[in-house]
């Protein structure tokens, strides 16, 4: 999620899973970031710089996940759920159901009311040359056409309006957005509720 998010001083608190190598792991691990300066000065991973607070600590935020979904077979869901504390104004994320912890609202500069901007989806770190691309794979390393069970997915996509209701989106009320559609793409599918199926094996010459 993001506010100001066309502008240099962008807000955004940003969560899911990633596979970083750089970071000490090549398994899938949990993570959280925020920036209140569009990345610039402010802003961390997890608990690297004063921002996030833990409250609770029976899940580690860079720890790697305990059951791992199989290309065709059995699959395995986060729930994610960040939302504001209306008296404090802070940011609580919750996995699983569980209330992990809070970004005080006092480290943001422009998303003191709400953000303007809810983004899902996935993506690449490309350390190469501008205009070459990365062969990193996104997701389970398979496009979205493969749907259910062989590419990754988010469901049960919704919103919190100001009223406090949570607000589930459907299929039109997405807009995708793809920026290297030969190396990964997406497909958004109105099932029981949302689906929306991503990845991709990279860019490869």
């Amino acid at each position: 999620m993001a506010a100001a998010y066309d502008s240099p001083d962008v807000n955004t608190i940003e969560v899911g899973w990633v596979v970083a190598p750089s970071r000490g792991s090549t398994l899938p691990t949990l993570f959280t970031y925020w920036t209140s300066d569009g990345y610039k000065s402010t802003g961390c991973y997890n608990l690297e710089c004063p921002g996030f607070v833990q409250t609770y600590h029976g899940t580690a935020l860079d720890g790697a996940l305990a059951n791992i979904s199989v290309y065709g077979g059995i699959q395995f869901d986060i729930t994610y759920d960040v939302r504001k504390d209306r008296s404090t104004q802070n940011w609580w994320l919750s996995l699983n159901g569980i209330a992990v912890g809070y970004w005080p609202a006092s480290i943001f500069t422009r998303m003191s009311e709400s953000a303007d901007v809810l983004v899902w989806g996935g993506e690449v770190y490309d350390k190469v040359a501008p205009g070459d691309n990365t062969p990193t794979q996104m997701g389970s390393g398979h496009f979205s056409r493969e749907s259910y069970m062989k590419a990754s997915y988010i469901r049960d996509i919704k919103y919190i309006d100001t009223s406090g209701n949570d607000v589930v989106l459907g299929a039109s009320e997405l807009a995708p957005l793809i920026t290297e559609s030969s190396c990964f793409d997406l497909n958004i599918e109105q099932r029981d509720q949302v689906y929306v199926f991503y990845g991709g094996p990279g860019c490869r010459k």
